[in-house]
C-alpha cells in the first residue's frame, strides 16, 4: 500500500490515508484488519505449499529420470507418469482449499447501506411538498 502512495494506520483496526489526505477505514471498503490478517496468513500458507509442491515434483522427476537415456515414447510415458503422481500429491488438496478460502475472503463484502429516505428523489419531493 505504501508503494501506491497510501499511509497505513494500524490500531484496533486499520485505516488508509491517500496522497490527498483523505482517511478511510478499512472496514468501510470491505477490508477490516482481521480480514487483511487472514488473507496475509493464507497467502503465506499458499506460498509455502506451492514451494513444497515444487519440491515434490522435483523429487518425482529425479526418481523417474534416474534411468539412462530415453526414446521419445519413453519420455512421453514418463511425463504422463509424473503428471499422474502430481495429481495425487498431498499438497494439491491443501492448495485448492487455501485458494478457495482466499477467493471468498477477497470478495467485497455486500453493503446494505442505502440512502436515507430523505435523500432519495421521492423523499426530497415529499419534503418539499410538505414544506410548501
Amino acid at each position: 500500500m505504501k508503494e501506491l502512495g497510501y499511509i497505513v494506520l494500524k490500531g484496533r483496526g486499520i485505516a488508509f490515508i491517500d496522497n490527498k489526505k483523505v482517511r478511510i477505514k478499512g472496514s468501510e471498503v470491505g477490508f477490516s484488519l482481521s480480514k487483511i490478517v487472514q488473507i496475509l496468513d493464507l497467502k503465506q500458507k499458499l506460498e509455502i505449499n506451492v514451494k513444497e509442491q515444487e519440491n515434490y515434483k522435483q523429487a518425482i522427476k529425479r526418481g523417474v529420470a534416474g534411468q539412462k537415456s530415453f526414446t521419445a515414447t519413453q519420455r512421453l510415458l514418463l511425463d504422463i507418469k509424473v503428471d499422474a503422481l502430481m495429481e495425487r500429491s498431498p499438497f494439491v488438496p491443501i492448495i485448492k482449499e487455501v485458494v478457495s478460502i482466499l477467493d471468498l475472503l477477497l470478495r467485497p463484502e455486500q453493503s446494505f447501506n442505502s440512502l436515507p429516505y430523505e435523500l432519495t428523489a421521492e423523499g426530497y419531493r415529499r419534503m418539499k411538498r410538505d414544506d410548501g
